[in-house]
């Protein structure tokens, strides 16, 4: 399936052409959509309920709300104690480029749904005093139920009440390095409608790194 254009290969993909065989009933996806040309693509997986043999039940867009925690591994490939967790989120919403039955030409991962812009944060301590903050970019694939997202200008430091938000959330203001990392992980496709997997943190310049797990929740 991979490697082949989400143009050839629709069904794959997760979408249903609207009118045509294996056509969605209206849902909160199709009602947001009734005023696209009758050709306009819908995420029948999305929808609720599965566009080909072996898709998710449940794929919505939305609110996703969970945690992650990992462990710091030093150039020794040691595992240590040293703990960092905190909280992960991200809001999904419909690929448009996927809506239109198109891929980039090569592209291996389809994603049907992608993490809207600004809204993918995550955010940890470790020691009780370094903040880790990172935004996300990625997306899911509602056929396959695979999930990836990779870190944004993830820096970590010293935090502080953020004054720009309502609820004086904490972020990094002095900042002592950068980081890289990546969620690799699996739609439950079923409700309650969860994703899980790997977290993965790199502090590529000082060897040093941190695997450990996340789960997250569709909220709203």
């Amino acid at each position: 399936m991979f490697g082949v254009p989400c143009a050839d290969r629709a069904r794959e993909c997760g979408w249903q052409r609207r009118g045509g065989p294996g056509h969605v009933a209206s849902t909160s996806v199709g009602r947001a959509n009734d005023a696209t040309a009758g050709a306009m693509l819908l995420p029948a997986a999305a929808a609720g309920r599965a566009a080909v043999p072996g898709a998710l039940e449940s794929c919505d867009p939305g609110a996703y709300v969970g945690n992650y925690e990992c462990h710091l591994v030093f150039q020794q490939g040691e595992k240590t104690e040293t703990k960092i967790e905190g909280t992960v989120a991200f809001d999904l919403e419909l690929n448009q480029s996927t809506t239109q039955g198109k891929c980039k030409p090569g592209q291996e991962f389809c994603d049907d749904l992608v993490i809207t812009e600004g809204s993918g944060k995550l955010f940890g301590f470790v020691l009780g005093l370094i903040g880790f903050e990172t935004g996300l970019k990625g997306g899911l694939n509602c056929s396959t139920g695979e999930f990836h997202a990779e870190a944004v200008g993830g820096v970590y430091g010293i935090p502080w009440p953020n004054p720009d938000d309502p609820e004086g959330k904490l972020k990094v203001t002095i900042e002592l390095g950068t980081f890289d990392g990546s969620l690799n992980g699996r739609h439950g496709g079923k409700v309650p409608q969860t994703i899980a997997g790997e977290w993965n943190l790199g502090e590529p310049s000082l060897d040093i790194y941190c695997p450990g797990p996340f789960s997250v929740q569709l909220m709203r």
